[in-house]
């Protein structure tokens, strides 16, 4: 089966997601599995906008973890946006009376999203980083995966679950290169008012100018650094 990705760059269309029959996991756990009907029933996949980590998870022992939503801007608000109306169709179509889990919780006035991830899931795959080798005030984004409602006998809720995260540390300092600059000499000429003599323009031969090739190098291992 194929898959369907929302960006939020349109409207979500809520009238084509396909909720499915209950189906019983074991004595009392059911799954409704979901998909998005684009031509043919697709799974449904969230793009995760970039939000930056305010915390990290290098005590973490669960195969849950709560996303801070950070900062708030328009892409993150549309997140958001996109679960509370999500979250409203399930209730609505299911009519179960139990109680509804969420999947953005709230801590000091920061929304969390509740994401699963194995703790050996593999974070920029290149480099093999583990969900524990995340630091603080780095940035990630990447693709979730809506793929069921679970219910239980007393609740019930969505399962959102990690299909890819890309991950860019936080960078402290720059390279010397970058920080160089080159001396370049241009004359300026600069015009005195309060002199008396006759020569009243000075000309001050040196100015710092940075050097476009040397930034265009330093920026495109800047580039390469982050990307890592």
């Amino acid at each position: 089966m194929t898959h369907y990705i929302y960006n939020y760059e349109t409207e979500f269309d809520f009238t084509k997601l396909i909720i499915g029959n209950q189906i019983k996991i074991d004595t009392n756990t059911f799954r409704y599995y979901i998909y998005y009907l684009d031509d043919t029933p697709k799974d449904l996949f969230i793009k995760l906008p970039s939000i930056r980590l305010i915390y990290n998870y290098k005590n973490n022992k669960y195969t849950q973890i709560k996303l801070p939503i950070y900062p708030v801007y328009d892409k993150t608000e549309a997140l958001i946006l996109f679960f509370k109306k999500l979250e409203k169709i399930i209730k609505e179509r299911l009519k179960l009376n139990k109680l509804f889990v969420k999947t953005i919780d709230k801590k000091d006035k920061i929304k969390l999203l509740k994401i699963n991830i194995a703790n050996d899931f593999k974070i920029n795959k290149q480099n093999n980083l583990l969900i524990t080798d995340l630091q603080s005030n780095g940035e990630i984004n990447g693709f979730i995966n809506l793929g069921y409602i679970w219910e239980t006998e007393t609740s019930f809720g969505l399962s959102t679950n990690i299909a890819q995260i890309n991950y860019k540390p936080k960078i402290d300092t720059f390279s010397d290169e970058f920080l160089d600059f080159d001396i370049i000499k241009k004359p300026i000429k600069i015009i005195n008012k309060n002199s008396e003599t006759n020569n009243k323009n000075k000309n001050i031969d040196t100015v710092f100018k940075i050097s476009s090739d040397l930034l265009l190098k330093a920026i495109t291992k800047l580039n390469h650094v982050s990307n890592n």
